[in-house]
């Protein structure tokens, strides 16, 4: 695999930094809602005071600034960088039997909750409400290990795209898609796409703005096109749809968050040390952030953000803080991405959860989701690959050979 590089300044723009992908969530997310709002006439849902909507704004300004600074903050020559060694031709086989096996229990785990819904029909006439069926039928562990498919599909397509083999690796993105289009599970689409876009950007070929101008209006089409089949109505324009869709209504969800935040002080990091059963639960995340909106749909609920929730967890301090944190450790993790094609496969999966985490800010949840997908995933990979620390002495690109 040769990374291929450009001297264009559109080609050199970083397309999968932190800083996009955070900025793409605001835009898409607080910017889009208010465009909805302003544009279609289309009232708020929140219904809080202008005040609380004003301090919200600037909560998300000072939070996108911290990240901003961490990102800078962040070193430009990597001191220790990881290798990932091929273990041969055993490995391979190894790891390829292993993503066969997870493919396999991930499909027999799609097939088998299809059925327990009722069929497929079903299933996708009722993609709005069997989510939150899973946990009252017990069937929340198949769902989970549907992941085990994507998780598989995904690094065999990785391992097809090092070795050139662009049209297989296609082949096994498109059976996430298939799988994520069938359960409505937009999630999927982006657990897969991101890593694997991660090692075409960095590895492959840059992507300038007519890739991200096509590959965003794919997505929106795609994501739309889920967003609608699962809500509960379809009438009325494309706007108002999402403008009046409590799944999609992120904004409004942190800005009713700030209009009650008298009734939260009492939530926080010890809310779960007083309630341990709550940070056990299946969906502890969700039904805790429940309390911070009010704002419940069939099949979930509606998160105040990211944003929202260090706030309440934290104060504005704490906003502060997290954000220069986070936003210094993503910085430093990107330079892995630049150095083998397997950090980024890496890097695009801890870009998953970063997106998830901004506009979903389900800290309990995505932490225990990024562990077990992250362990699945992780042990997938030590199959084809043995891990290894080393020293920088100088800022280069280390050889493919080595490294992926």
């Amino acid at each position: 695999m040769q990374r291929v590089a450009s001297d264009r300044l559109s080609d050199r723009i970083d397309w999968l930094s932190p800083l996009n992908v955070l900025w793409g969530v605001v835009g898409i997310y607080i910017v889009g809602r208010l465009i909805i709002e302003h544009v279609f006439s289309i009232a708020p849902i929140w219904g809080g005071s202008l005040e609380s909507e004003h301090k919200a704004l600037w909560l998300v300004a000072i939070f996108c600034a911290a990240v901003s600074i961490g990102v800078i903050l962040a070193p430009r020559r990597p001191l220790v960088r990881m290798l990932f060694i091929p273990r041969g031709s055993l490995g391979e086989r190894l790891g390829t039997l292993l993503s066969v096996v997870y493919i396999a229990i991930g499909l027999g785990a799609v097939l088998m909750l299809i059925s327990r819904l009722g069929g497929l029909s079903r299933v996708l006439e009722n993609q709005a409400a069997w989510a939150s069926q899973l946990k009252e039928m017990g069937l929340a562990p198949l769902y989970g290990l549907t992941f085990l498919l994507v998780i598989g599909s995904t690094v065999l397509a990785f391992r097809a795209l090092v070795h050139g083999q662009r049209l297989r690796a296609a082949l096994w993105f498109l059976c996430v898609l298939s799988v994520a289009l069938v359960l409505g599970r937009r999630v999927m689409i982006l657990f897969a796409a991101l890593p694997l876009l991660s090692v075409v950007h960095y590895h492959l070929r840059r992507l300038d703005w007519r890739h991200v101008l096509v590959l965003g209006t794919v997505g929106f089409t795609l994501f739309t096109g889920i967003l609608l089949l699962r809500l509960e109505t379809g009438t009325g324009s494309l706007a108002e749809s999402v403008g009046t869709s409590l799944e999609y209504a992120v904004y409004d969800a942190l800005v009713i968050t700030v209009d009650d935040a008298d009734n939260l002080e009492s939530l926080g990091p010890s809310y779960f040390a007083r309630h341990p059963a709550d940070f056990w639960g299946s969906n502890a995340g969700a039904l805790f952030l429940q309390r911070l909106t009010g704002f419940q749909w069939t099949g979930g609920a509606t998160p105040p953000t990211a944003v929202g929730t260090l706030w309440v967890y934290y104060g504005s301090v704490g906003l502060v803080a997290w954000g220069l944190v986070i936003g210094f450790c993503l910085g430093r993790l990107r330079l892995e991405a630049t150095g083998s094609a397997t950090g980024a496969l890496v890097y695009g999966f801890v870009l998953f959860f970063w997106f998830d985490f901004l506009r979903n800010g389900d800290i309990v949840l995505g932490l225990k989701l990024f562990i077990r997908y992250g362990a699945m995933l992780g042990f997938l990979l030590l199959c084809f690959y043995r891990p290894r620390l080393t020293v920088v002495r100088r800022l280069e690109y280390l050889p493919e050979g080595t490294a992926a």
